[in-house]
């Protein structure tokens, strides 16, 4: 894999679209697009992996002044909307008469990737800048919303629906193991947390590290959750690396290729530990080359990367979130045999601190020693009757 691919997605996410240019949402980052590149939306939850897509750039050496510019644009966007009157909407749409239950909530998981993106962009800004006076004050204002989701029994919900209506019934809104993630990267921001969000943030990761059942149907919440244990493994839980090199391969037997974010997220975890050792041989050389190759299926002339293969009968768009996983995978699987610790925290967290005693806040978790035959099913959000703790 070269550059003549991994380059036009670069472009294409510093200045073909996915960063929204005019009007009220202008600096958010939109879900997705239609073939003629309207944004249909503004997404919270992507304008936060933006963030660490930029910082990811950056930490590769991307010279292009949008980097920092566009990250300023997206502060400045989630400044307006955590700062704000109004309390913060899951998406923005264009046309106030549409109608979204996701808007009847705030999901903690979207929150924690607002967190870890704008924990990220710290080097982006210039310190002691307005810039710099934002995003630490946007940082405290989405940590309060976050506030609002830890239960009475102090761990982190899936969502605060506050008078809401009933929200549906899917694996983002009853808690499961995709909450490793949320968890995982609130404690491994580098950022100072309120006491009470770390300790439900402990909470949370030592419910679901246990091995948890993988569904057909859920590969992509399932590897939100091996990148949660991800996040530890990079912090020294060593045990970590063991249980996201069993989850991963439980995915990869279970994955159909149909979308464009669930085959980066495999090449993306793949490479990670690949480089840890944890995936040697040629028979998983091939599999991460084999992935590589099928994103390409997804990516368009001009960088743009649609949802689904293009040659699919089923209705296209072009998937913002997907083309930063694609353009972080493939960059990580071309760089792969010379990345260093930072690269691959940067790849997954955004942070960009060494990662081991900068001053913030880098918990680690108690050790696991849930045994392999204890499971979680994930169907019906229910964390195992026992797991042993330290």
């Amino acid at each position: 894999m070269d550059d003549k691919i991994i380059d036009p997605i670069a472009r294409w996410l510093l200045h073909g679209g996915a960063q929204i240019a005019v009007g009220p949402e202008a600096g958010g980052v939109a879900g997705w697009l239609d073939e003629a590149g309207t944004p249909a939306f503004a997404y919270t939850e992507i304008t936060g992996y933006y963030l660490t897509c930029l910082a990811f750039m950056r930490e590769i050496g991307v010279s292009d002044p949008a980097v920092s510019a566009n990250a300023k644009r997206a502060l400045g966007w989630l400044h307006t909307k955590f700062c704000g009157n109004e309390t913060p909407l899951t998406r923005y749409y264009s046309d106030p008469e549409i109608a979204d239950w996701r808007n009847d909530a705030m999901f903690s998981f979207d929150l924690a990737m607002v967190f870890r993106g704008l924990a990220g962009i710290e080097g982006l800004v210039d310190a002691g800048s307005v810039d710099e006076h934002l995003r630490r004050e946007t940082i405290r204002a989405v940590e309060r919303q976050l506030q609002k989701c830890i239960s009475s029994d102090g761990h982190i919900l899936p969502y605060d629906g506050g008078a809401a209506p009933r929200i549906p019934s899917r694996w983002s809104t009853r808690s499961g193991p995709f909450q490793l993630k949320t968890a995982a990267v609130l404690l491994h921001s580098g950022q100072t947390l309120r006491e009470d969000l770390k300790e439900a943030s402990i909470r949370t990761y030592e419910t679901w590290r246990a091995p948890f059942v993988v569904r057909s149907g859920e590969i992509h919440a399932a590897l939100y959750a091996i990148e949660g244990l991800i996040f530890p493994a990079l912090n020294g839980h060593c045990d970590a690396w063991t249980a996201a090199l069993a989850q991963y391969t439980r995915c990869l037997a279970r994955h159909t290729s149909a979308r464009s974010d669930v085959v980066a997220q495999l090449l993306r975890a793949g490479c990670v530990l690949r480089r840890e050792g944890l995936l040697g041989g040629l028979v998983w050389e091939s599999t991460l080359e084999a992935l590589a190759a099928a994103i390409t299926n997804f990516v368009g002339e001009d960088g743009q990367v649609f949802y689904r293969a293009r040659a699919t009968s089923l209705i296209q768009h072009i998937n913002s979130w997907s083309a930063m996983f694609v353009f972080q995978a493939l960059t990580y699987h071309m760089r792969s045999s010379g990345c260093t610790d930072r690269l691959v925290a940067s790849l997954l967290s955004g942070d960009r601190s060494s990662r081991r005693g900068d001053g913030g806040d880098h918990v680690r978790p108690a050790n696991f020693r849930a045994r392999a035959s204890e499971t979680v099913d994930t169907r019906n959000g229910v964390a195992p009757d026992r797991i042993d703790l330290p």
